[in-house]
């Protein structure tokens, strides 16, 4: 919190708003913000809210299985992908910022907030944004890959890999459908950063 906007201009690769700790740190003194705090989500939880809320804007719905591929596949080559949605949130705090769980619900975050700040509750909190009801289905093997991907998220904010899961797919068909789709979504994902044209 601070009365300072982040300066962000042109060159700036995201929005103000979408910055992580080291991008900050390089355009604002942290030691300027009055308060520091963040809130985490379960990483697969965080990465299944990425692709409702892509889906309910886009013109075209793809599985969950192609787009979470293809989207891997463009994170990797780009950690700004998606306006910086898809970098770990473990970038995203620095030793200094006190971070609290979605999961153990945000009033605590909320009144860490107002006390930091020495503010009276103005009002209570609301739900504003609900992810569109999709559904979403991985296989094994994309599961594995988002563990991978945000193994220092589960490392720094205490979740358990062994317990982190998205329903699979049903029956052995849908598991081959999921498959197929996530090749493809990585292998359009490859065309588009060659340059080469799909078909």
């Amino acid at each position: 919190v601070s009365e300072a906007p982040i300066p962000g201009g042109e060159a700036a690769p995201c929005p103000p708003q979408h910055m992580h700790y080291a991008l900050v740190a390089e355009r604002a003194d942290p030691g300027a913000f009055d308060a520091r705090i963040a809130v985490v989500r379960h990483p697969l939880s965080r990465f299944v809210s990425e692709y409702k809320y892509r889906v309910s804007t886009a013109r075209r719905r793809h599985s969950f299985e192609f787009w979470a591929w293809r989207a891997l596949a463009r994170w990797r080559r780009d950690p700004f992908h998606l306006s910086n949605h898809l970098r770990p949130q473990s970038d995203f705090v620095g030793d200094d910022v006190a971070v609290f769980r979605f999961e153990d619900g945000l009033e605590r975050a909320y009144r860490a907030g107002l006390e930091t700040l020495e503010v009276a509750q103005a009002a209570p909190l609301g739900w504003e944004k609900k992810s569109a009801a999709v559904r979403v289905a991985a296989s094994p093997r994309l599961v594995a890959a988002l563990i991978e991907a945000y193994r220092a998220d589960f490392e720094r904010f205490d979740y358990d890999p062994a317990a982190a899961t998205i329903e699979p797919p049903q029956g052995l068909a849908e598991g081959l459908l999921g498959l197929a789709r996530g090749v493809a979504g990585a292998y359009s994902a490859r065309l588009s950063s060659s340059g080469r044209p799909r078909r």
